[in-house]
């Protein structure tokens, strides 16, 4: 072996104890937290929130396909639009 993938697998391996560490702490504290809630009859809270933001985004994407449905179905008239809102 060289001595050069020696140091990798090392610095790899001082990099990565900490993070599983700190992930393994993680999961215990909130197993805890479960256990307290489950005992209480709690209803156990996400550890992630979802972001309200990709409704926002879902009506401005559906906005901008009316326009370009509305710019693909224009004759020189108004027959065939759809009505854009805000």
């Amino acid at each position: 072996m060289s001595y050069n993938l020696i140091i990798v697998v090392l610095i790899v391996a001082m990099l990565m104890i900490p993070i599983v560490g700190s992930l393994v702490f993680f999961s215990y504290r909130q197993g805890i937290k479960d256990a307290k809630a489950m005992k209480e009859d709690k209803p156990l809270k996400p550890v992630v929130e979802k972001k309200a933001k990709k409704v926002e985004q879902d009506k401005e994407i559906k906005r901008m396909n009316t326009i370009l449905e509305n710019i693909n179905n224009y004759n020189g008239s108004a027959v065939g639009q759809r009505d854009v809102s805000k």
